[in-house]
């Protein structure tokens, strides 16, 4: 490689001189032009030319402002003004409108709040309300949620269900023709609503149980021990004896009574207890229409709820849940009122709260557009008035221009102008070509120096690399063939392509920094060491694996069918019994195959192979039809510094003539047999099925090669795979010249090979990102290798190019040495900045302005300072 790489030094050199020497040349022939125009238009014309570049790029920034600008206008429902002076009077609106924008602010956001929180507060009734509707519909009670999660922590610590534990509330109820009371109900026998019954018995340990509980995290309640074995009816019974009755209670008739309007649950055993609690003078009243001020000796109440008991009176019901009675399904759709009632409420304060955040939004939109008029003038956004600049410049150069003489040498000039492009940029490539190649000599120089001692006691290899130490007799063995081929593979994966040039630069370090200690051979040996290892790894986990599986299958053998057998264990050593075993059985349970199987099985083998080759036919125009569609897309897509157009390609062959015979000598054989009844007898479809036994064997050879390769899923069946039998290639099309045909990626330049892959990547996700070639891709997340921005420049830019032009969005990281190209193929950039107050990172959209030094467009000036005015 040594004498290539001076060869091609020595030839980049001449070359770059050569360009250098053609290039001075070009300059001084336009030096010469120039002066020639000058004479003839004394010097108008060049100033003209350079006054047009600037209105120009005024006319584009101008117009950029107003596209911007009337974005924001159509962002708050106005329509931008149409001349300077409706310009000036905005303007003055929006200072106005500044003034009062703090104050507007705050209004705004203390009604946007109080829109939240009513809203959230009419979501939680709501949510509040559903819940306790499914509770309450399923245990048919109308107890409150929180009752309900109090009673089952004290389940939970006492051992018994809610059967056992329950309220008062839910053990009595208003009479169905008594409903008027039940608010009355509810008011009156409030006291001992909440409280728990517990049988009697339950009491020793009860409170040691109890005391188990976290207080912290249990409401406080009532509960009361009751003897069940007691006969309330008797003593019921008893009192309601007139003589036993208060004077009052003896006077008045028995349905004025509020406990004369309940009704019970029989069923419970507390039932007899409630009924003596419910007529207690403590808690009974008598029902009125009126309360009567003067008495003072019985306890009263009105339909309304409102109680007078002696000296004292109550009233009103909105601090307490009404929880007394049984679930129907009046109760049912008074609750399913309540949450449509609620669910409009939500509903209501969701519009509020919608529409105060549509004008805390419309505001921040208004006090933008008004930054944005604060510091722009009407000429920055007057795109007719620069318009009609740029057409009178170009008007006066055109009639310069008319002159025969002038425009001959203009056009002379810039026909030797883009010669002279040519030229330096094919002397910049030389100079650069030519010092890469010079390093390559240098570098392959020192290697031979430091390796000339070790000549005699190295080996190399057959591409010319170095093997390392010449093998000794006692370490000679012959490796397996596995190992050697994971060894070479490896070895591969260490160089990149098959390029000899690359290899060698690579071996000798050409590029790499002197001072560098870690060397090809010592990088090589520790890749593949660690390959090694790692395929190590991966076997002695599927020796684990298939080994756990083998035995796990033993011990169900051994369990099913040998549990007595203790000579016997469930481990790979013992594998000769279950061999024996499998033995045995199968002389047991061979049996002679019948005509109706034999046929069977030929059917289905001719059905099979006919498959077989109906795919094989097809193969090739599937694949072509696949590259087709493709190429469909790509289209009108510019590749290659020379913007030629790029299409895939593949070359399908056929499966070995070996295996096609056999298949169709197969298939032949089958046919026969099929299309004559008289030959389908039991001697003949046995002859018919061994005759076929070679084609089963080839098949059985072509899926014993198969297995993963290279990331390749299920890869190694040549005559049956399509993908071992095709070779892809592309052909870059070029109008004015030979098409390139390109079947590797080798030989071709970081930058170059970008493209390409650009180009093939993007395809292949159109296919699979598509579901087809009928819709457009998909969304997807694509991490791209930080070399797409280590190459050259205009490399990098055509490379980030294709994917938006086949239809992709790419969001690209740069270090701040790549920005330059990549701009200016971008539509936005994104910087990260770290606040020193704070420590957040957060990103910012970039805003480019020119260098200071730099000689800004006309107007940039005032548009700086207006920008910088506050």
């Amino acid at each position: 490689q040594l004498p290539l790489d001076e060869q091609e030094r020595d030839a980049r050199m001449a070359a770059s001189r050569a360009a250098g020497a053609r290039s001075e040349e070009l300059r001084g022939r336009i030096d010469a032009i120039r002066a020639q125009m000058q004479g003839l238009d004394g010097g108008n014309l060049a100033r003209l030319e350079f006054e047009l570049d600037q209105s120009r790029r005024t006319l584009a920034a101008v117009r950029d402002n107003r596209a911007h600008t009337a974005e924001l206008f159509d962002a708050v429902g106005e329509t931008m003004p149409a001349s300077e002076q409706a310009w000036d009077q905005r303007r003055v609106e929006a200072v106005n409108f500044k003034r009062v924008y703090d104050q507007r602010a705050a209004e705004l956001e203390t009604e946007r709040s109080a829109a939240d929180r009513a809203h959230y507060a009419a979501l939680d009734t709501l949510q509040r309300l559903r819940h306790d509707y499914e509770r309450q519909k399923t245990q048919r009670t109308r107890i409150s949620r929180q009752m309900d999660e109090t009673r089952a922590m004290l389940c939970r610590a006492t051992g018994l269900d809610a059967g056992e534990l329950p309220y008062v509330a839910e053990l009595m109820d208003v009479r169905e023709d008594e409903e008027a009371w039940r608010l009355a109900m509810n008011v009156a026998y409030g006291p001992i609503a909440q409280t728990i019954l517990v049988d009697k018995r339950h009491e020793q340990g009860f409170a040691a149980k109890v005391s188990t509980i976290d207080p912290h995290q249990m409401a406080r309640r009532t509960w009361q021990f009751v003897d069940t074995t007691r006969d309330y009816g008797a003593a019921a019974a008893s009192e309601d004896a007139p003589d036993a009755r208060p004077a009052d209670r003896a006077a008045a008739p028995e349905d004025a009574w509020l406990s004369s309007k309940l009704r019970y649950r029989d069923e419970s055993p507390f039932a007899g207890w409630l009924r003596e609690q419910t007529r207690s003078e403590r808690l009974d009243a008598r029902c009125v229409a009126a309360i009567d001020d003067a008495d003072r000796d019985t306890r009263q109440v009105q339909a309304d709820g409102q109680i007078k008991s002696g000296k004292r009176g109550q009233h009103g019901v909105k601090d307490r849940q009404q929880v007394i009675g049984y679930v129907n399904e009046s109760y049912l759709h008074d609750l399913e009122r309540q949450i449509d009632q609620a669910s409009d409420t939500a509903n209501g304060t969701e519009r509020t709260l919608t529409a105060a955040k549509r004008q805390v939004d419309a505001l921040r939109r208004g006090l933008t557009l008004a930054d944005q008029l604060a510091y722009t003038a009407w000429d920055r956004i007057d795109a007719d008035g620069a318009a009609a600049a740029v057409t009178e410049l170009e008007t006066t150069i055109a009639s310069i221009k008319n002159d025969p003489e002038l425009a001959k040498l203009a056009a002379l000039k810039d026909s030797l102008s883009e010669e002279l492009d040519r030229s330096e940029r094919d002397r910049i490539q030389d100079e650069q070509a030519a010092d890469a190649a010079a390093d390559a000599a240098d570098a392959a120089r020192a290697w031979l120096n430091s390796h000339q001692t070790g000549a005699a006691g190295t080996s190399a290899g057959a591409d010319g690399t170095e093997a390392g130490p010449a093998p000794s007799d006692a370490a000679a063995a012959p490796l397996d063939d596995e190992v050697a081929s994971a060894l070479a593979e490896s070895y591969d994966g260490k160089l990149p392509g098959d390029d000899p040039a690359l290899r060698a630069h690579m071996i000798i370090g050409a590029g790499q920094a002197a001072s560098s200690g870690n060397q090809f051979a010592e990088r090589v040996i520790a890749g593949i060491g660690k390959d090694m290892a790692s395929r190590v790894d991966a076997l002695s986990e599927r020796v684990a694996v298939a080994r756990a599986g083998v035995e796990t299958r033993m011990d169900s053998y051994l369990h099913d069918y040998a549990a007595d057998d203790d000579a016997v264990t469930a481990s790979v050593e013992d594998y000769r019994y279950y061999l024996e075993e499998l033995e045995s059985l199968s002389r047991l349970t061979a049996v002679a195959a019948t005509d109706g199987e034999y046929r069977r099985c030929l059917d289905q083998l001719l059905m099979s192979l006919l498959t077989i080759k109906r795919a094989i036919d097809t193969d090739a125009s599937d694949i072509r039809s696949q590259l087709d569609r493709i190429n469909a897309m790509l289209e009108g897509q510019q590749f290659g510094p020379k913007h030629g157009s790029l299409s895939l390609h593949a070359d399908v062959r056929r499966p070995e003539r070996a295996f096609s015979a056999q298949l169709s000598r197969a298939i032949g054989t089958l046919n026969d047999w099929k299309s004559e009844p008289a030959a389908q007898g039991a001697a003949d479809s046995r002859r018919a099925f061994a005759a076929c036994a070679p084609m089963i064997d080839l098949l059985r050879d072509q899926l014993a090669q198969v297995k993963d390769a290279n990331g390749v899923k299920s890869y190694g069946a040549r005559d049956l795979d399509p993908r071992c039998r095709s070779s892809f290639y592309a052909i870059v099309h070029h109008e004015d010249g030979p098409d390139e045909r390109i079947t590797s990626t080798g030989g071709r330049s970081g930058g170059a090979l970008q493209e390409l892959t650009s180009f093939v990547y993007g395809a292949a996700l159109i296919y699979l990102l598509g579901g087809g070639m009928t819709s457009e891709p998909s969304y997807t997340t694509l991490f791209l290798d930080e070399a797409l921005i280590k190459a050259d420049g205009r490399y990098t830019q055509r490379a980030l190019t294709v994917l938006p032009r086949l239809g992709f969005q790419v969001i690209v990281s740069a270090p701040e040495s790549k920005t330059g190209e990549i701009l200016e193929v971008s539509t936005k950039a994104y910087v990260t900045y770290k606040d020193p107050d704070t420590g957040l990172t957060s990103l910012r959209e970039a805003v480019l302005r020119p260098e200071e030094g730099a000689q800004a467009p006309a107007g940039a000036a005032d548009a700086a300072e207006d920008r910088d005015r506050p």
